[in-house]
């Protein structure tokens, strides 16, 4: 059934990543027993078996936190498996699924508490994040790729080309934002000017936006 599946329910495959995602944080965070720092704060605070500052037991925050993000693990798999078996019917079918598979495991990782297994999450994290980041960026130059010939000799440009073209250049900037803030943090003796939790909410924020952006044709 997956190697005869329509555009249409490939981009619904795509959509379903970014819902869960949503749904994860939003349950997550209301059921999380201190007030949540958005803006300090990592998103991975609400999955943790206990709460950051006060130290109380997480449920059932970390479990549903846990559960989301293994099921988008798991549909970002299975998308990019599809995309590997159709790779003729596809364009670049190829690199989406391979990016989609990194970022399936990284989803998968960061299910894992981040205070049970640091390492395992926070390698996890990065690469769900950088996944995130890269597969939406990827997603866009393909579609401003396909959709935008050489500037014509005649006549304007349509207003679609600047939109898109800004996306494009919106998820560049926020992805290498990211980059650059986690790799800074990660150099000893360094002052941390702007936390890795606010870079991974814009990355995150322009994603959610750019993936509803896709039309039928830019999954293909």
């Amino acid at each position: 059934m997956c190697a005869k599946i329509s555009p249409k329910g490939l981009r619904w495959f795509v959509w379903s990543i970014f819902f869960v995602l949503l749904l994860t944080i939003a349950l997550s965070w209301g059921f999380y027993p201190e007030k949540y720092e958005f803006f300090q704060e990592a998103v991975s605070f609400l999955g943790g078996q206990y709460s950051y500052d006060l130290n109380i037991l997480n449920y059932p925050s970390f479990v549903i936190f846990s559960t989301g993000f293994v099921i988008m693990g798991i549909i970002a798999i299975i998308t990019s498996v599809i995309y590997f078996i159709n790779m003729k019917r596809f364009k670049f079918a190829m690199l989406k699924g391979v990016l989609l598979f990194i970022l399936g495991l990284g989803s998968a990782f960061t299910g894992v508490p981040w205070d049970v297994a640091p390492l395992v999450h926070g390698f996890g994290a990065f690469l769900f994040i950088a996944g995130v980041a890269v597969v939406n960026f990827v997603f866009q130059v393909l579609r401003y790729h396909k959709r935008h010939v050489a500037k014509p000799t005649t006549g304007k440009r349509a207003w679609d080309y600047y939109w898109d073209i800004t996306f494009v250049v919106i998820l560049f900037v926020t992805g290498t934002f990211y980059l650059v803030v986690q790799i800074w943090g990660w150099i000893p003796g360094t002052t941390q000017l702007i936390s890795t939790a606010l870079a991974q909410k814009v990355v995150l924020f322009a994603a959610c936006i750019a993936i509803l952006l896709l039309d039928v044709d830019d999954v293909k």
